[in-house]
């Protein structure tokens, strides 16, 4: 009979060492013990990280794309974007040729990061470019509210920039290291 026995995923009876012999076997096992959880934590960890590190590198390429269509195509003049009343105020002075540098930014930060964590993710990358995916959603979720824009802006933005983008980046993913198994 082994010094320690599991019933439970985190529950041991100790049992008492037949010889000592037993006892040495059960000491120098115990490592071995926590294999399952070891695996599942690798697992989570590996997930975290890529999701963070997807995750900030979709906002910088997000940030970086915003500041390169503001060289390219100007603001209006008098926009700030200091006070939700003077957000307000600005997106109302809006063109067409405005709401490309949003659609755009937020469509690159949603792929570069689903492309990124799953490049880090490896043989969890579905689950996980899918939780990019949904933060991302989320994140424009929050700022449909937070920023008024046209109802039509907001349903394209929402419906087209977010989870079509991640999924767009695990097919590039997919292309780049071999396929999962379904």
């Amino acid at each position: 009979m082994s010094l320690l026995h599991s019933n439970h995923l985190l529950s041991f009876t100790i049992h008492p060492p037949d010889s000592p012999s037993t006892f040495l076997i059960a000491l120098f096992s115990f490592p071995y013990i926590y294999e399952k959880e070891r695996k599942a934590m690798k697992t989570l960890l590996v997930k975290t990280v890529a999701i963070l590190l997807g995750c900030i590198v979709g906002m910088i390429t997000m940030m970086l794309t915003h500041l390169l269509f503001f060289q390219l195509i100007p603001l209006p003049d008098g926009t700030t974007f200091g006070t939700p009343a003077q957000i307000a105020e600005s997106v109302s002075k809006f063109e067409l040729k405005h709401y490309l540098n949003p659609f755009i930014a937020h469509s690159m930060g949603t792929f570069i990061a689903a492309v990124t964590g799953g490049l880090i993710a490896f043989s969890y990358r579905r689950h996980t470019i899918a939780i990019i995916g949904l933060l991302f959603l989320i994140a424009g979720i929050l700022n449909s509210f937070d920023i008024p824009a046209p109802l039509w802006y907001d349903a394209l933005d929402l419906i087209f920039c977010y989870m079509p983008m991640a999924w767009l980046g695990l097919k590039v993913v997919e292309k780049i290291r071999k396929p999962l198994p379904a």
